[in-house]
């Protein structure tokens, strides 16, 4: 929490900071997957996932607008779901949430004075009780990744929510294609190379994004 209060008051690359706390979220919650996706105009628009199942699931949701992370972006409230097998709502985002083996998840809405910016999703493999202490914690990440969204905004170059939310889509571009790099050079899938790249950007602390825009740029092989 202190590294990103220290980030904030500095000059930072949104999508590289709104990355590193759903890394966070996974971290805070112990969850197996977390997500951020912003609004843009009348959609929600997938930003960033820490792993390619959470990725598939923020994808599908931003493409249909149809998921919980919606929900808590037009409601302004957490949405919480147990186990997703259990409800009926979402007919495109809860087979796919199933297929690819997540069952629960809690979307926390990102939300600004009467403005909601977006929703911050943390899932679960297993079937999970989502406890108040847990949603706090959530809620608390999910304010952050507001704050830096918004500051990002009244700053520097990026004088609309449009101009942040690009930074942030091209900064999870590097991060899927140094994994995908790194994929390929290992001969592994691509959760196994997310996994990597994180645990490097961890044990160098380095940020994830700045890692992987080296390993792109050809300077930096794992």
């Amino acid at each position: 929490m202190t590294r990103f209060g220290r980030t904030f008051l500095d000059d930072y690359d949104v999508g590289e900071v709104l990355h590193e706390l759903s890394e966070t979220v996974v971290d805070v919650l112990d969850v197996d997957g977390a997500g951020v996706s912003i609004g843009d105009a009348d959609r929600l628009v997938f930003v960033t996932a820490t792993d390619e199942r959470s990725m598939q699931l923020e994808w599908r949701q931003s493409q249909s607008q149809d998921g919980p992370c919606t929900d808590a972006w037009r409601t302004r409230r957490p949405v919480l779901v147990e186990d997703i097998t259990a409800v009926e709502s979402w007919p495109v985002y809860r087979p796919g949430a199933i297929d690819v083996g997540m069952r629960a998840v809690a979307s926390l809405p990102m939300t600004a004075g009467r403005e909601t910016i977006g929703a911050v999703d943390a899932y679960s493999a297993t079937v999970r009780r989502w406890d108040e202490a847990t949603v706090f914690a959530g809620q608390v990440l999910a304010d952050m990744a507001t704050l830096y969204a918004v500051h990002a905004r009244q700053s520097q170059d990026a004088t609309t929510l449009a101009a942040a939310l690009q930074t942030a889509l091209d900064a999870r571009m590097v991060v899927e294609q140094a994994t995908g790099m790194i994929a390929q050079y290992d001969g592994s899938d691509v959760d196994a190379a997310l996994v990597q790249l994180r645990s490097f950007a961890r044990a160098s602390q380095q940020p994830l994004y700045g890692v992987a825009r080296r390993i792109v740029n050809g300077t930096l092989r794992l």
